[in-house]
């Protein structure tokens, strides 16, 4: 009797891919199939015993795990911070530096993958047509976009702004205020508030 041989399929690795929602293109790579050793035999002669069948097995490459993209963390959502906000400042005039008795602060926070954006003056001055000003700045102080409030009309004024910065980061922001809505009229600037990473 002759001794059959028999070979089960070569395995096959698994293709990675790449998470969802990130920009970097996920890399996978597939193990090709064992290639027969040259020379190799192919079957083999019985003697006066009949030998039991032998049987050579293809070992199945194990599957490979897609790689883990870099971005995927960057791409998640920034976590969710509380107010920061910098100290009450004085609101002066600009031409003579007057106090005018009024404060001005601003507040930052993340808040469901975005920045939130807070100032405050009080009281206000309402034949001055008051205005808000908010500065948007990066750890390297510098500026990422100004933003303006309508003219203030509540005794103590507030105005908020939510804002997606343009990279992931540090930040923080300005406040300044003006009167006489329409024209150049700023008058001082208060203090910022610690930075937020976003």
């Amino acid at each position: 009797m002759a001794a059959s041989l028999t070979a089960s399929p070569a395995g096959k690795s698994a293709a990675g891919t790449a998470p969802s929602g990130t920009n970097a293109a996920a890399s996978s790579s597939t193990s090709a199939p064992a290639s027969p050793t040259p020379g190799a035999a192919t079957s083999t002669a019985a003697s006066t015993a009949a030998a039991p069948p032998s049987h050579a097995s293809a070992s199945s490459a194990a599957p490979s795990s897609a790689p883990r993209s870099s971005a995927a963390a960057s791409s998640a959502v920034p976590a969710n911070t509380a107010w920061q906000c910098g100290p009450t400042a004085a609101a002066t005039l600009y031409t003579t530096g007057e106090d005018t008795g009024q404060t001005l602060q601003a507040c930052i926070r993340v808040d469901n993958g975005k920045l939130e954006l807070k100032g405050t003056l009080s009281p206000t001055v309402a034949s001055w047509n008051e205005q808000i000003i908010l500065v948007l700045k990066d750890a390297n102080e510098q500026d990422h976009g100004r933003y303006e409030s309508a003219a203030c009309s509540a005794a103590d004024c507030t105005y908020s702004v939510t804002i997606t910065p343009p990279s992931r980061g540090k930040w923080t922001v300005l406040p300044e205020w003006e009167r006489y809505l329409g024209g150049d009229n700023f008058q001082s600037t208060g203090h910022q508030p610690a930075l937020v990473s976003f």
